[in-house]
């Protein structure tokens, strides 16, 4: 090879490597060695696998402890096997207060592609609320839960 021909082949090469080291990033750098301070999320992730209700009842629940007044909106996610014949398709989401009064209740039935569902309650008394997921299917069900504020917890 000769000199002209390996010159263009590194300098093809130098341009490739200075292109693909910018590609992607889209991001910014003020030249700050010190990282940007954490902003905690805003909202709750929650996935568990709730097993067959088929005996009974499949119940999963969480619980947060809120203040009076205080907003909570979200929305649950249930999918899984959806045979032509089962036990019973209900679902249901329940919220409880730190009394235990039902505040929020919702049952619909679980149909070919899952089942997705908004909710939203304002707590009346400060205390742990607890959120309970029931299903009756003769299969396991995978539960997504987002939710807003944070801090729910496997109770």
């Amino acid at each position: 090879m000769n000199l002209k021909t390996s010159a263009m082949i590194t300098g093809l090469i130098l341009v490739m490597v200075v292109g693909l080291g910018g590609c992607g990033g889209g991001g910014y750098y003020s030249g700050s060695s010190s990282s940007p301070s954490h902003t905690p999320p805003t909202t709750q992730s929650i996935d568990c696998t709730m097993p067959p209700g088929s005996i009974s009842t499949s119940t999963v629940s969480y619980a947060s402890n809120l203040d009076t007044g205080e907003y909570v909106t979200g929305f649950i996610r249930l999918t899984g096997t959806y045979p032509s014949i089962d036990w019973d398709s209900t679902c249901c989401l329940k919220v409880f207060d730190p009394h235990a009064n039902t505040i929020y209740r919702w049952c619909g039935d679980f149909k070919e592609g899952g089942l997705y569902h908004d909710f939203s309650f304002t707590a009346s008394y400060t205390g742990e609320h607890t959120l309970q997921m029931q299903h009756w299917s003769n299969h396991s069900r995978n539960l997504h839960i987002e939710i807003r504020p944070t801090g729910w917890r496997r109770s």
